[in-house]
Order: C-alpha cells, then sequence, then structure tokens
C-alpha cells in the first residue's frame, strides 16, 4: 500500500495498492507525481493517485529498492538486488541507461550535479557511475554502511561506516582523488 496523508490533520489523502512494493517511494522533483520502487516500478499522479504507468513491462524478479532522481537530466535511478542502477527517463518511462553488475545489492545511491552516481551495496564497495557516457569507477577502501551524502562542493562523499565511524572521501588517498576527479565539473 502506499499512502499520501495531509501533515495537518493527519487523514490519508491518497492510497493506492499495488503488489510487492518492496522498495523506495518519492515524489518527483517537481511534486506533481510519485513513484514507487519494488518488484514493479510505477509512477502515478499525485493528485488523484491514478497510474500514469509503470517503468517495466513484466515484474522485476530482483527488486528495486533505492530511488534517486537526476532532475536536471530529466531522470530517475533506482537501485536493484541484481547490482545494477537503473535510470529511466521519467517523462516517457523509458529505459535511458543500466550500470555494470556488481556482486551486491544497490542499497543505496545519490546523484551529484554533474550527473555521476554514486551507489553501494551496505558495506560494500563504493561506486560511481556515469548514464551518460556509461564510465563507471570502484573505490574497494570505501565501504558505506549509510546513504552517501555529497558535499557542498560536488567533489566529496561522506558517508558512515560499520565501526561507527564517518568517513569523508577528501582525506588525500588516491580513491578520494579520483572520486574527486570524477565529481568535479571541470574533472580536477
Amino acid at each position: 500500500m502506499i499512502e499520501t496523508i495531509d501533515t495537518r490533520s493527519e487523514a490519508a489523502r491518497i492510497r493506492v495498492c499495488c503488489s510487492t512494493i518492496g522498495g523506495e517511494v518519492a515524489f518527483a522533483p517537481d511534486g506533481q507525481a510519485f513513484v514507487n520502487a519494488g518488484h514493479w516500478p510505477r509512477v502515478w499522479d499525485a493528485r488523484s493517485g491514478h497510474l500514469i504507468g509503470p517503468f517495466t513491462k513484466d515484474r522485476q524478479f530482483m527488486t528495486l529498492v533505492p530511488i534517486a532522481f537526476d532532475s536536471s537530466r530529466g531522470t530517475i535511478l533506482m537501485g536493484s538486488q541484481d547490482g545494477r542502477v537503473y535510470a529511466w527517463d521519467l517523462a516517457t518511462r523509458h529505459l535511458a541507461a543500466m550500470s555494470g553488475a556488481q556482486p551486491d545489492y544497490v542499497d543505496t545511491l545519490a546523484v551529484s550535479p554533474t550527473g555521476w552516481v554514486v551507489y553501494a551495496g551496505f558495506g560494500k564497495t563504493l561506486r560511481l557511475w556515469n548514464p551518460q557516457t556509461g564510465q563507471e569507477h570502484s573505490f574497494p577502501a570505501a565501504r558505506p554502511t549509510s546513504n552517501p551524502i555529497l558535499g557542498p562542493d560536488g567533489t566529496s562523499i561522506i558517508f558512515g561506516t560499520a565501526d561507527c565511524g564517518i568517513e569523508p572521501t577528501s582525506q588525500g588517498n588516491e580513491d578520494s582523488r579520483a572520486i574527486t576527479r570524477a565529481l568535479s565539473p571541470r574533472g580536477e
């Protein structure tokens, strides 16, 4: 069940049912629609709750879980249990790009202003992927167990780790320099 709730009255505004929602739900950047991940990724009208349409023709065997939007490129991204990140054009719902597979579920993802997607499995290798070019980078020393947050400078990432630490990627090691180069608009 997907519900939207009026925060003033606490009343449900919309209740829609679709099967096997195991992933996230998020409002589109313009607020006119919301999307769900899970086995049946779909987009819904935020006012009426009517189904606008699916992102896939068939039920997905592997569940899509985290959702991120790249509003400057008009795409929605979802991480999957198959180890990939999928990017769909939000307006047409056509698959625009798909990352290479990794051996772990994609549990968390974020999009940088330069279009790079930062993603990882829980406690697994941090990865960067550019849906426009297909370029990918992996950083085995960086193993987030929380959501990666992109820094305001656009060239650093911070995340929590299982050993109760918070690890910024701007500490001067080779992985952090490579992340900075990838995320920087000028590649510096």
